[in-house]
């Protein structure tokens, strides 16, 4: 079929057959998609998919189509029914860059956990307050690693109302009703530039104009199109962020080696609700004889700790180095119930450190 600037196929071969994976890329590879990386051997990409395949999924594979680059991607919507949410990260592992960063927004009835990936709780020490947090994917990344590199940061848990008017606003909404509404009576130069100004900032409105047709201009198809392709997928969003009560964002980074589990997830009702506010309060000790500039400063963190730093100093902790506190200051195995069991606590050392 074809979707938006993609080809694809869904695959699901003859299970008749001793090894379905290397069947699967023979067929994907004489069909012209490029399923094996440069400098990748076949026979790891077949094991990889065939894993899948022998578990009962299928596999589904896009393709740019002709006459589209990498300038066309557009996000992909795929529909299916599982036990629990699942990201098949396992095939992403033959071409991926080291400490690939990987986010997930779940949605449902409370907050959502991974099961078999640890959950990380932060060392805030370690975080370089001075530069506003400049070096917050270096500290989740330590992090991920102490965890064997298969752990998840929950950045933010709260009512999905939090998300109201937040993908498209109300304001435009009632601007796409209204160029519905006055397209026919608006001259083919007209309704360009009002949909330009309206929405020439969206995604896919650029590849819109490349791909329609000037000549013969029509109207009714322009808009269909524009709908499809610009508006609607962003109505589309702001609808799935409300069909469901509440809404998790979990971050990490990956690597090639650490992608031999695929991330599993649930709902844990007891758990509370992340915020993605952060703040750190900085007191400046200067007095009469010591201005403000000379001064050391204090920085009292959320979790109740204190650094301190020197005037005219760098933060004190630099991640990666040999004297740095862990990146974590738990590391927990959570379930569908309960606190979850603490796998590791590093408190005792943030705080020697400190």
């Amino acid at each position: 079929g074809t979707v938006g600037p993609y080809d694809y196929d869904v695959v699901k071969p003859d299970m008749s057959y001793e090894n379905p994976g290397d069947v699967v890329v023979q067929w994907l590879t004489s069909e012209g998609y490029d399923v094996v990386p440069p400098g990748g051997d076949p026979d790891d990409i077949a094991a990889l998919l065939g894993a899948y395949l022998q578990g009962g999924m299928n596999l589904i594979a896009f393709r740019l189509t002709k006459g589209n680059d990498t300038g066309t991607i557009r996000p992909i919507r795929i529909t299916y029914e599982s036990d629990q949410p699942m990201i098949p990260i396992r095939p992403t592992a033959v071409a991926a860059n080291d400490d690939m960063g990987v986010m997930v927004w779940v949605l449902g009835e409370s907050r959502a956990v991974p099961v078999n990936y640890k959950a990380l709780e932060l060392n805030q020490a370690l975080i370089n307050w001075l530069s506003g947090g400049s070096n917050y994917n270096q500290v989740v990344m330590a992090a991920a690693n102490e965890a064997g590199g298969q752990g998840f940061v929950a950045e933010r848990a709260g009512p999905s109302s939090d998300y109201d008017n937040v993908v498209i606003l109300d304001f435009e909404r009632e601007d796409w009703e209204a160029l519905r509404t006055s397209a026919e009576a608006l001259t083919p130069a007209e309704l360009l530039s009002e949909s330009g100004r309206r929405f020439g900032g969206w995604d896919g409105y650029d590849e819109l104009l490349e791909d329609f047709p000037r000549t013969g201009f029509d109207t009714q198809a322009f808009i269909d199109a524009l709908g499809d392709t610009v508006v609607e997928p962003m109505i589309a969003t702001q609808e799935l962020l409300s069909s469901r009560p509440y809404v998790t964002r979990l971050y990490t980074t990956l690597s090639a080696p650490e992608m031999d589990l695929d991330p599993l997830f649930d709902f844990n009702p007891d758990l509370p609700s992340v915020s993605n506010l952060h703040t750190a309060r900085r007191v400046i000790e200067c007095h009469r004889s010591v201005y403000r500039w000379e001064a050391p400063s204090r920085f009292h963190l959320e979790d109740g700790r204190v650094v301190r730093v020197d005037a005219g100093a760098p933060w004190p902790f630099l991640v990666g180095d040999e004297d740095a506190p862990p990146a974590n200051a738990l590391v927990l195995a959570l379930t569908t119930s309960g606190p979850g069991t603490v796998v590791q606590d590093n408190r005792n050392a943030i705080d020697q450190a400190l």
